[in-house]
C-alpha cells in the first residue's frame, strides 16, 4: 500500500518538474526575444540634438518684446541665455 502512495508522489513530482520544465523554457524565450529587443534598441544610432537651434527658436517665442515685457517671459528669457551658455561652454 505504501508503495502505491508513492507511486503517486512519484507520477505527480515528475508532472510538477515537466510544468516546472516547460515554463523555464517560455521565460527563457521571453529572455532571449527581450535581449535581442535591447540588442537592437542600443545598436540605434542616437538622434542627433540642435540644443543650440531649439534653444535660439524658444527665446525668439518667449522674448519679453512679444509678451508685453512680462516678468515671465524676462524670467525665462534669462532661464534660456544661461542654458545657452553652458552649453557652449
Amino acid at each position: 500500500m505504501d508503495l502505491l502512495a508513492g507511486d503517486k508522489q512519484v507520477r505527480l513530482l515528475q508532472k510538477e518538474v515537466t510544468r516546472l520544465e516547460e515554463e523555464n523554457r517560455q521565460i527563457r524565450g521571453l529572455v532571449e526575444d527581450h535581449n535581442e529587443r535591447l540588442t537592437q534598441v542600443r545598436d540605434r544610432p542616437e538622434p542627433k540634438l540642435n540644443i543650440e537651434g531649439r534653444i535660439r527658436d524658444l527665446l525668439r517665442l518667449c522674448h519679453p518684446d512679444r509678451h508685453n515685457n512680462s516678468d515671465k517671459a524676462a524670467d525665462v528669457t534669462r532661464w534660456l541665455l544661461e542654458i545657452r551658455d553652458d552649453t557652449r561652454a
